[in-house]
């Protein structure tokens, strides 16, 4: 286990809150709620059973079922962490917080955490086989996704392999519909701006999979509860062609080159 030295900041919003200065800031003492907040929202709370659904389904599918070193960029509480820590070696959560931090640790047995800004500070957290980054661009402002990724590409092992989400996508049927109805939403990252977010910063897509494809209007959110994520409908529409028309996918991209 290498040693690693804190410093830090935040990370996590959710639903549709939006970045005031930098989302950095915007969760700074508040670990001993984010999960509770999360589990109050019925589409939130869904798209995260949902993700723990189908990153279960990554290792051993898409990536090998056993991780060398792992890192969790922007961990907040460990919900990620907890799912994959003990399939590492070595594993590893980031995030600005310390109340997050302290949710973490309660939550997850092998991860060490570090409170640190990897946008900011100098350490060298290298040569890690998989990143993953979850619940972090879709709220983050576009300098700072940038930052991230980049941030994200000096982590990794030239093949290394980054696992993220996208669950503020613009373009999704039932923000179609709202939008179309009249309505007004704050959701500001589509898939197609990811997609090109990620090519920029030294990252090609390998795999996707759209979650909540079948949401064809937002008054479907408050029924969510009765839905089972591994089951149908989500069953029926998860080919990856349907995930820019999704409110969130889970997307495996693959670093190609140094950002």
């Amino acid at each position: 286990m290498h040693e690693y030295s804190p410093v830090g900041l935040s990370t996590h919003v959710v639903g549709d809150a939006t970045a005031r200065e930098s989302y950095r800031e915007s969760h700074v003492g508040r670990g001993h709620e984010y999960d509770a907040n999360i589990a109050a929202s019925p589409f939130d709370d869904y798209l995260s059973r949902a993700e723990n659904v189908y990153l279960g389904r990554v290792l051993g599918a898409v990536l090998p079922a056993r991780i060398g070193r792992y890192l969790d960029f922007a961990c907040g509480t460990g919900r990620i962490t907890s799912q994959l820590e003990s399939r590492a070696d070595e594993s590893v959560g980031v995030d600005v917080s310390a109340s997050m931090l302290q949710a973490a640790r309660a939550r997850c047995r092998f991860t060490q955490f570090v409170q640190t800004d990897l946008t900011r500070d100098g350490q060298e957290l290298t040569g890690f086989d998989v990143v993953t980054a979850f619940r972090f661009f879709g709220n983050a402002e576009a300098a700072l996704r940038g930052d991230a990724l980049r941030a994200i590409n000096r982590c990794l092992r030239a093949g290394g392999h980054l696992i993220l989400n996208n669950h503020r996508n613009p373009y999704s049927l039932a923000r179609l519909a709202h939008r179309v109805t009249g309505g007004r939403h704050r959701t500001t990252l589509s898939h197609f701006e990811l997609r090109a977010l990620l090519a920029k910063n030294g990252f090609s897509i390998i795999w996707q999979r759209p979650i909540g494809a079948w949401l064809y209007r937002t008054g479907l959110f408050g029924k969510l509860r009765a839905f089972n994520p591994a089951a149908w409908p989500e069953n029926t529409f998860g080919a990856a062609w349907l995930a820019p028309f999704a409110p969130d996918a889970i997307i495996v991209a693959v670093k190609t080159h140094a950002a």
